[in-house]
Order: C-alpha cells, then sequence, then structure tokens
C-alpha cells in the first residue's frame, strides 16, 4: 500500500464532494449534538482550509464557554495555541496556523477534546492525515478525547493504519457517528 497515491485518491474524493455546504452544516450540528452535555474546559481544534470540514461554526459556538485552542505547527512541532479572537479564522497559512503575535502565543499542555482533520478514515476509526504526524504525535501523548469529522464519502476500506498511528474516539460524518462510549459502536443519524 502507497500511502502517498492513497492521499491523492482520498483528497480527490473529498474536493469532488457534492452538496458540500450542506453536509459540512450537519456535521457541524452533529458535533455540537455530541457535545451537548459532556462538561470540558478546552476544545482544540484545526482551522480548516481547502475543501476540509469547517470548523469555524463549532469555534463560534465554543469561544465563549470554553479555552478555544488551534494548532500552530513549527519547526515539525505542532502546537495548541490559544484563539484570541475568532476573527484569526479568517486567514491562516497553508498549514492552516493562524496569524499570532509572538507576545500573545498561549499553549495548552493539554486540552479535552481535540477535533482532527482528515483525509479518509476506516472503521477503525484510524484517520488517514496529510503524512507529517504532527496530529499523531500529538494525539499519542495526550489524554484528550479524539474526534475526527468528515464527511462520509471519505470512509475507505483499506486498512492503512501503521504503529505510530492512533486511532480516534469519535468520528462524525453527516448521517453517522462511529465508535465513541457516548453513542455505543456507531449510530446512524
Amino acid at each position: 500500500m502507497d500511502k502517498n497515491n492513497l492521499r491523492k485518491r482520498a483528497k480527490k474524493i473529498r474536493d469532488g464532494v457534492q452538496f458540500f455546504a450542506q453536509k459540512n452544516c450537519k456535521i457541524t450540528d452533529n458535533v455540537l449534538e455530541l457535545l451537548k452535555g459532556e462538561e470540558f474546559n478546552s476544545l482544540f481544534l484545526y482551522v480548516s482550509i481547502g475543501s476540509e470540514v469547517d470548523t469555524k461554526r463549532i469555534a463560534e459556538c465554543f469561544f465563549e464557554k470554553v479555552n478555544v485552542f488551534v494548532p500552530y505547527t513549527y519547526n515539525g512541532v505542532m502546537l495548541p495555541v490559544k484563539l484570541d479572537k475568532l476573527s484569526r479564522l479568517d486567514k491562516v497559512d497553508k498549514l492552516g496556523n493562524v496569524y499570532l503575535e509572538n507576545d500573545q502565543i498561549e499553549t495548552a499542555n493539554s486540552v479535552d477534546v481535540t477535533i482532527v482533520p482528515m483525509l479518509a478514515f476506516n472503521e477503525k476509526l484510524f484517520r488517514l492525515g496529510y503524512g507529517g504526524g504532527y496530529y499523531d504525535k500529538f494525539l499519542s501523548i495526550s489524554k484528550t478525547k479524539k474526534i475526527g469529522i468528515a464527511f462520509d464519502e471519505q470512509k475507505i476500506c483499506d486498512n492503512f493504519s501503521e504503529s505510530y498511528d492512533v486511532p480516534l474516539d469519535v468520528i462524525v460524518t453527516p448521517t453517522a457517528v462511529y465508535g465513541g462510549d457516548k453513542y455505543g459502536k456507531s449510530k446512524i443519524l
């Protein structure tokens, strides 16, 4: 199995998702429903770029309620940095980093909930990322609830996981929630 070819194929599938806006809205609604009633003080989520599931509405819903963190990747290391204002989500670099001034950077050693991006996923709750290993490194040392968000079209049958890959606790799509103790093995919505 060649992960680079699998990534190219998965990105092409994600780029071609039809009814993107409606499906994206449903995913957000499902994430908000999943987190309703959960007690947590910090949320770490990626800043969406391109055809990734949009995370802006999730950030907006929790910004006043909990500490919201976004990834900042530098020299091969990804750190959760506190989002000081929502307008920073409007401009990001090619890695999804928001622009921050050095004196404003507040990082977290641990977060309660992490929402991760992906190109694809399988039934074993493994995600196919972009190949940098940033999230797997972070998730392997963090005691966070790991939530992936994706379109149904991103589910694949390939067993692409390797020893260093970290399975997620839950993957949320427009039509299902896979995994997680709150919903049992999976729930079709």
